[in-house]
């Protein structure tokens, strides 16, 4: 699928767990940030990807970015491991793995 000329490998698509979708302290930006990060993991669920670089490809600058990889990583989606001066994100869909709602029953 291209949709304009917008250069080599942004012709795919990206999608969010439901999880992420409604949880109440995930914000619109961090539905962006972990668009790129899947974009930059591609089918791994892991990247080394550098703030800078993150940043830069969602077009914002590195503050609102920390704070967006800040909140996914308190809500479980991301994490972080280090190795030297290497950091690797791991990406978990599941979150928590909280319910998205909860259905009530009512008898009668």
């Amino acid at each position: 699928m291209n949709v304009g000329n917008r250069g080599v490998g942004l012709e795919g698509f990206r999608m969010l767990p439901d999880v992420m979708l409604f949880d109440p302290e995930v914000k619109d930006t961090d539905l962006r940030t972990w668009a790129v990060l899947c974009f930059f993991a591609r089918s791994c669920m892991h990247t080394s990807a550098t703030n800078a670089s993150l940043a830069e490809a969602m077009g914002v600058s590195l503050a609102t970015l920390k704070r967006s990889l800040a909140r996914l990583e308190s809500a479980g989606f991301i994490y972080a491991e280090h190795t030297g001066p290497e950091r690797t994100l791991f990406l978990v869909p599941r979150g928590k793995g909280e319910a998205v709602f909860t259905l009530k029953v009512v008898a009668g």
